[in-house]
């Protein structure tokens, strides 16, 4: 099973999302994976969690994340903490590269699956790659 966790500032398109991922075009690739989407709020997680701890705990339970807009502000930010503490059996981070898209442009909604689709299909070539952006 392929978990995917939603960053607190996109869990609103968790329904969405899920949605995509199990419409008529992806559902076989979807369903083969065991992909499963799940919320801060689904695993009772801290909204405003450190970047750095999220990281690690997605780490630990090997969920990869979607994000948007995690950048490098602070030494502990998400992308300081993917360039210090990423390893060869790290998983990736997904980034959103337009989330205002995602919600107006069901094209690039559908591209953002597919290209996420794809990752996910060749997970085990990715591991360590540290940040990849969607679509």
């Amino acid at each position: 099973m392929l978990t995917i966790l939603l960053d607190e500032n996109i869990d609103g398109y968790a329904p969405y999302l899920s949605r995509s991922f199990f419409s008529p075009a992806w559902s076989d690739i979807s369903s083969a994976l065991g992909i499963r989407v799940v919320t801060f709020e689904q695993l009772g997680l801290a909204k405003g969690m450190p970047d750095e701890l999220l990281w690690e705990f997605c780490q630990l339970h090997r969920f990869y994340l979607i994000t948007d807009n995690r950048n490098q502000h602070d030494p502990g930010s998400l992308e300081a903490t993917i360039q210090t503490r990423n390893l060869p059996t790290s998983l990736p981070v997904f980034t959103i590269s337009d989330i205002h898209r995602l919600r107006s442009e069901r094209e690039y909604a559908n591209a953002i699956v597919a290209k996420l689709l794809e990752n996910l299909i060749d997970a085990d070539n990715l591991i360590g790659a540290g940040r990849l952006y969607l679509p």
